[in-house]
């Protein structure tokens, strides 16, 4: 198998078990949406986008360079401060060391930006849906 196969099929090999597992533990629909519904339709766009980069993988040389790989780590490193800081005050130092360092905004605008956006998300899930967010060590 060449290396190119490796990351679609192991995609569409997780996206086959969230299927099967969102259907099977949580349901599809009960006189409405269930537990299973969105991950069920988030795994089918996985498992679709997958074998179209299998399919396109056939007739092209795909290359990579490590900087494709810079969202995935902002997202890890997000993981870990959400695990500190707590969910919110995360979502602000991501998106503000995002807009400022790979969007190149000033300062100014990227405070600006990620206070708005992060304001904008607390009031839509915390006080308007009542999501809990997770809550940090400080």
């Amino acid at each position: 198998m060449r290396l190119h196969y490796i990351i679609p099929v192991l995609f569409s090999v997780l996206a086959l078990v969230w299927i099967y597992t969102a259907i099977e533990l949580y349901g599809l629909w009960d006189e409405g949406p269930a537990g299973g519904f969105m991950p069920t339709i988030a795994a089918s766009v996985l498992l679709i986008f997958s074998i179209m980069s299998l399919c396109k993988t056939e007739h092209s040389i795909i290359s990579h360079h490590i900087a494709e790989l810079t969202p995935v780590a902002i997202v890890i490193a997000m993981l870990g401060i959400t695990q500190l800081t707590g969910m919110i005050p995360a979502i602000m130092i991501v998106l503000l060391g995002w807009v400022k360092y790979i969007a190149d905004y000033s300062w100014r605008k990227s405070i600006s930006i990620s206070a708005g956006v992060t304001l904008t998300i607390w009031l839509i899930f915390s006080q308007w849906l009542n999501v809990p967010f997770p809550t940090g060590l400080v």
